[in-house]
């Protein structure tokens, strides 16, 4: 069976793993500022087990994990068995449980009283630092998840940021860098991975944190399979530290309408991952048009420092929904906009999106359904014809082995005829000698 082995080094401010999978070693590396990471094993299952589980690989740590991380294994590789089985598909289809061997820590527990929010600078991410801002002692940026390391003008403007929004909450803050990613993006893939990746994150603290917050992308009412999730965060937790998935409770509209009330985000507020030419908003992209439309819904966008503040209803109706969570923002903007009875044009250009998104999801189930048929024909077909070819090449036995019989049998008569055949002869000179013959015909005749 396949192996992943991962080991660990560590320093006051950097942490580098080796991964092994397939005979190549993967180097993954974690630098820290403003907190020193602690010293337990626990982040490397959250970084591997996902991967072994694609790579079909039975998974080896070399240190002691948390008792109630080891525990929550088999229900974490439940989830994305059923979740690759249903919904993702493709190589992610056959997923099955791998073996963890790892030692099992028996030390005291005593937690640590601190709080940490993972943050961004996005709508989400505010909207959970705000919204607990009384409990949180720390804010965690981390740069390399959509900040590409390279962007050192990009990774500036997002540090500053960072910084302002800590001192002015009076939070500490924790900058991390990590090269996850060029590990991550070719086995799994970061949609189905980011949550573990911040998970591991949040494990580097556990010595400072009993409690970590992720913000959510979705409501309870939209939930869909996706590396963040409310039933899987949870589950990285350890007996140190609670990772908590927040934020579900809220629409998009609702989280904006919530921050727009703080001067704080409307002075910082991050969205975009196109980032053209190191721009900290580019203003455009499909990101940035959705929250202008969400902070017009809500009736904020000329307060918003770092967004356009026009809405081209062309430009809206243009606009290009990849993913499930785009579907359900302008959704909820249209039923926010709806129930309020302002924008009367901006809501009839997001309907108008919605129904030509709808039917283009019409046509690309049906596709994938004609597909997924036309996949299963051809399964049935090669599965018919391994069959057909395990008969024949049975009925080629059979009758190899019928012929052997028959020339088996046929040797055993003619090695008969051959081994009998002299007697016979010797029997027929005898009787024709005189005496013996009238000796055997008087026997004969007597009996």
């Amino acid at each position: 069976m396949k192996e992943l082995v991962a080991s660990s080094e560590w320093d006051s401010a950097r942490v580098t793993v080796s991964i092994t999978l397939d005979g190549r070693v993967h180097q993954v590396w974690f630098a820290v500022s403003g907190e020193e990471p602690g010293r337990e094993e626990d982040f490397l299952l959250s970084l591997t087990l996902f991967p072994a589980m694609v790579g079909g690989a039975r998974l080896e740590l070399p240190g002691e994990v948390s008792p109630r991380l080891l525990s929550a294994v088999s229900e974490i590789q439940d989830v994305f068995r059923l979740w690759g089985a249903h919904y993702w598909r493709g190589k992610f289809q056959n997923l099955g449980h791998v073996q963890v061997d790892a030692g099992v820590r028996s030390k005291p527990i005593q937690r640590a009283s601190g709080v940490a929010c993972f943050f961004s600078g996005g709508v989400d991410s505010f909207y959970t630092l705000l919204k607990h801002r009384d409990e949180v002692t720390h804010i965690i940026f981390v740069h390399g998840f959509d900040i590409d390391l390279q962007d050192a003008e990009l990774r500036a403007q997002a540090s500053r940021m960072a910084r302002a929004v800590a001192g002015e909450m009076g939070k500490s803050l924790i900058e991390v860098e990590t090269n996850l990613r060029s590990f991550s993006d070719r086995a799994v893939g970061w949609g189905k991975y980011h949550g573990a990746a911040l998970a591991s994150v949040a494990l580097l603290f556990q010595h400072r944190f009993r409690r970590v917050l992720i913000a959510a992308s979705n409501t309870y009412a939209e939930l869909y399979p996706w590396g963040s999730h409310p039933l899987l965060d949870p589950l990285w937790s350890t007996e140190l530290t609670e990772i908590e998935h927040d934020g579900c409770e809220a629409t998009r509209p609702e989280k904006v309408a919530y921050i727009s009330e703080h001067q704080l985000p409307m002075r910082w507020l991050r969205v975009c991952h196109t980032n053209t030419n190191g721009a900290y908003n580019c203003g455009r992209c499909g990101k940035c048009l959705r929250a202008r439309i969400t902070l017009r819904t809500v009736g904020t966008l000329e307060r918003c420092e770092t967004l356009p503040h026009d809405l081209d209803p062309a430009e809206v109706a243009k606009m290009k929904m990849p993913n499930e969570t785009s579907r359900f923002v302008i959704r909820q903007n249209l039923e926010t906009l709806q129930r309020l009875g302002t924008e009367p044009e901006l809501a009839q250009t997001l309907a108008t999106v919605l129904d030509r998104a709808s039917r283009a999801d019409e046509g690309r189930t049906a596709h994938t359904e004609i597909r997924e048929l036309r996949e299963q024909l051809l399964q049935a077909r090669e599965q018919l014809e391994r069959t057909s070819a395990k008969l024949e090449a049975s009925r080629r036995v059979a009758q190899r082995s019928r012929s052997r019989s028959k020339r088996l049998a046929e040797r055993n008569r003619q090695l008969a005829a051959r081994r009998y055949t002299p007697l016979d002869s010797l029997a027929s000179r005898v009787l024709r000698i005189p005496w013996i013959g009238k000796l055997v015909r008087r026997k004969n005749t007597a009996d």
